[in-house]
């Protein structure tokens, strides 16, 4: 009974901070409880960039996500989604779309 609810209470917590990013601005391309991929819609990847950095560094302001490491460690120009196992993505110096991992 308590593994179910602290999955329950995981769960909540994960989809406050989707609606956080959300809020900030991001389309959430896929999300699950150890990574979140978004598009960040810059053309630039200076803009996009940034645009992380402001995001992260907001919502770890947060009193509920501070223990949360987030830590952007990808950067796609074009990313055709799927699902996790099917994508195609194509590497260069940009952050168009950012995969934003969590640790504990």
């Amino acid at each position: 009974m308590q593994i179910s609810h602290f999955f329950e209470c995981l769960y909540i917590c994960c989809m406050q901070l989707i609606a956080e990013f959300k809020r900030l601005g991001s389309n959430i391309v896929y999300a699950n409880f150890s990574r979140m991929i978004l598009c960040t819609k810059k053309r630039r990847a200076d803009d996009a960039l940034a645009y992380v950095e402001f995001i992260t560094n907001s919502i770890r302001s947060r009193e509920l996500y501070r223990l949360i490491d987030m830590s952007y460690t990808k950067y796609w120009q074009t990313l055709i989604w799927m699902d996790p196992v099917s994508y195609f993505c194509r590497y260069i110096l940009s952050a168009m779309a950012t995969v934003i991992s969590f640790v504990k």
